[in-house]
Order: structure tokens, then sequence, then C-alpha cells
């Protein structure tokens, strides 16, 4: 009997204790030495144990749609897939060349804009039932993790003797999501003051113009870090709002979304590689406003043909707990990534450099494991968990523990 019963469900699909046999199969897969995976078997032998026994979240007990949180679950790996690839496949070989990878643009394209779009979906259901009371829910939630991580990034430059000011503000806005989510959610909530299509209009375009403005003043620019992140999300997080308020469910998700995919491939094809929000915000100009123009429709068109095609891929692995789990912790494991990408030459100097896709293909899953494992042991810690995950991971954990003393 699994100590555990709510992960005996996976038992029939992957024994954890059977995963260390097949590193020398991996080995030839992967395109690595024996000798150099031999080093991870520990390692993984950990991960698969924690990930075997892995507590319940506690929004399952809740009556929830499982299709988002397999969409979620898919989207954090491609987050993690996405920087594998830059870290591992590039930039460890001295190369920024990652900008034109067919592979990090395809996911690049769509997976933080559709995850902004997921965030808008919820948000607006949660502002509808708390109005401003949910701000303050939200602050508790995505404010905490921002702040921690630039305590723990600064106290990790205090190693390399680079401790400053800058360090504990650019650790704050490493988790750009999150601050983006946050200021999303307050301007929306102000442009849900009023009903009038006028007000709504203006409401919806002057946090733009004031990003915009303030991405133009050189001093305000970097109280504003992510302001170019900021107006590339918000028109996405408006329209996820608004496709709830037009009662979309994921019911209405058909083989008639395949009609994405032609959109989308013309849109990849001729995607310049200096096109990214990263490199080219939005300006002042004509020319960057057709830019962020196109690359908004090629989010939404990529969006569309990965909601299709996970509508077919939630059949086979929806109905799993591993999946269902990550994909209701995608918060805590965006902030664990985060944490590892940004110093995994301290945390992890060990891992192998210049690997093959499909050894970052593997890698990906080892660290999306290793991350969820992670998270697993760190939510049994409720302070720990709201300082690191949030408001809403440290109250699930209160929840889940009430749970199972009730049975």
């Amino acid at each position: 009997m699994c100590f555990f019963p709510q992960m005996s469900s996976i038992m029939p699909v992957f024994p954890p204790f059977l995963f260390p046999f097949f590193i020398p199969w991996l080995a030839n897969f992967a395109g690595k030495s024996k000798k150099t995976l031999e080093s991870y078997k520990l390692y993984l032998y950990i991960i698969c144990i924690l990930l075997y026994n892995m507590p319940m979240h506690a929004s399952s007990i809740n009556n929830r749609e499982t299709y988002w949180d397999t969409v979620k679950a898919l989207l954090i790996f491609l987050v993690v897939f996405g920087h594998v690839i830059q870290f591992f496949i590039y930039q460890a070989e001295g190369s920024n060349d990652f900008w034109t990878d067919s592979v990090f643009k395809c996911i690049y394209l769509f997976h933080m804009p559709l995850f902004m779009f997921i965030s808008g979906y919820f948000a607006a259901k949660s502002t509808s039932m708390h109005s401003w009371r949910s701000l303050t829910r939200y602050a508790w939630r995505l404010i905490p993790p921002c702040l921690s991580m630039g305590i723990l990034l600064f106290l990790m430059s205090i190693l390399k003797e680079q401790a400053t000011i800058f360090a504990f503000y650019n650790g704050c806005t490493a988790l750009w999501f999150l601050v983006v989510i946050f200021e999303c959610l307050f301007f929306y909530l102000i442009m849900q003051l009023n009903d009038s299509w006028w007000y709504r209009s203006v409401a919806f375009i002057s946090p733009i113009l004031l990003a915009l403005l303030i991405g133009n003043i050189p001093i305000m620019r970097h109280l504003w870090a992510h302001h170019h992140h900021f107006t590339y999300m918000w028109p996405i997080f408006v329209l996820g709002s608004y496709s709830h308020s037009l009662n979309f469910t994921s019911a209405q998700i058909n083989w008639k979304w395949c009609a994405f995919l032609l959109p989308f491939v013309f849109l990849y094809c001729f995607f310049h590689s200096t096109w990214y929000v990263y490199l080219t915000p939005l300006k002042f100009n004509i020319k960057s406003f057709l830019i962020d123009l196109y690359r908004t429709l090629t989010a939404i068109a990529g969006s569309g043909v990965f909601l299709w095609l996970c509508k077919y891929v939630h059949r086979f692995i929806g109905k799993y707990s591993v999946v269902k789990n990550i994909g209701k912790a995608t918060l805590a494991l965006y902030v664990l990534q985060t944490v590892f990408f940004c110093k995994y030459e301290i945390i992890a100097p060990w891992l192998y450099k210049g690997v093959s896709y499909m050894g970052a293909f593997i890698l990906s899953i080892l660290l999306l494991g290793g991350f969820y494992a992670s998270y697993a042991v760190i939510s049994k810690v409720p302070f720990a968990s709201l300082l690191l995950f949030g408001d809403r991971c440290f109250i699930d954990n209160k929840m889940r523990t009430q749970k199972y003393m009730n049975e």
C-alpha cells in the first residue's frame, strides 16, 4: 500500500524506484556518456521518491476544471525547456544565438502570453467576487516571492563580493511575470470602475501610454523595470479577463480551433529574431507599434494552437495526479526555476553543459521534477512557503494538513 494513497494512480505508469536503472538507456538516447549520467543517479532517485510521495494540492478538493491544470503544467515545462535551451545549449558555449533557434522561437512566441491570458481569465472571476479586496489577496500571493527573491539574490551576490542595492532590486524584478500580473490587476480594477465604453477605452490605453512615457525617461525607466513587458502583456491580460466575462470555457475549444494553425505558421515564418519584446520593446513610433502588433497576433495564434492541442493531450495525461499537481503549483515552480537559472552556476555547477536537444528535453523533465520535489518539501514549512510562494500556497498547506487530520 502506498504511504500517500493519492499518488498511487501513477504507480502502474512509472514506479520511481526503477528510474535509476534507465540511466544507460538515457545515456545513449541523450548522446551523453554513461559516466556523466551515472553521477545523476542519486539525484534522480531522490526526485522520483519525492514525486511519488508529493502531497495532494488543497485546491483539488474543490470542483475545478482540470483542463487548465494540464495547460499550465505543459506551459511551465516549456518555460523550463526554453531556459535549458538558452543556458545549456547556447550560453554554456558562450553564444547568444538562442534568439534565432527555431525551437526556442516557437516556445517564446506564445508561452508567457498564454500564461498571462490564463491569469487574466481567472483574475476576472476573483475581481468580480471580491472587487478591490482581491488586490490585497493578490499582493499577499505575488509580492512576498519577489521580496524573497531580492533578498536571496542579494545574499548570493555577497558570495561573489558584488553586493549592491541593485542586486536586491534586480532580484525583486527577476520574477517579472508576477510583478506584471499585479500591475495588470491594478489597472484592470481601475478599468472596471465604470461600465461606459469610452471610460474603459481610456482606462485600457492610458496604462500603455504611461509605460511608454516612463520608458522614455532614463531616470524613471529603472523604477518601472519591466514596463516593456507590461505593454506587451496588458492587452493579453484584458483579453483573458473579457473572455471570462463572455463565459468562455474549455468546452468551447474544439477541432475548429485548428484554424489558428495556418496563421501561426505564417507569422512564425516571418517573425524576425530581433522582434522579441526583450530586444525590441514598444516605443513611440509606427514601426515599433507594428512590431508589437505582429508579436501580439503571433502570441494569440500560437496560444490558440496550443490550447487546441492541449485539448487532446489532456485526454491522455490529465487523469494523472502528477500533472494536476504541477499545474496547480505553477507559481511556486516559476519562482524556483527563476532562482535556479539566475544562479545555476552556484546551485548546480556539476550539471552537464552543451547538451543536445534530446538531452535538453530530458534535463528539463528532471529539473521540473526537482523543482516540484523542492516545492513539496518547502511547502511543509508554512513560513517558508509564505515567503517563497505567497499566501495561496501557505493557505493551501494549512488546508491540506487539516484535510489529512480529518481523514
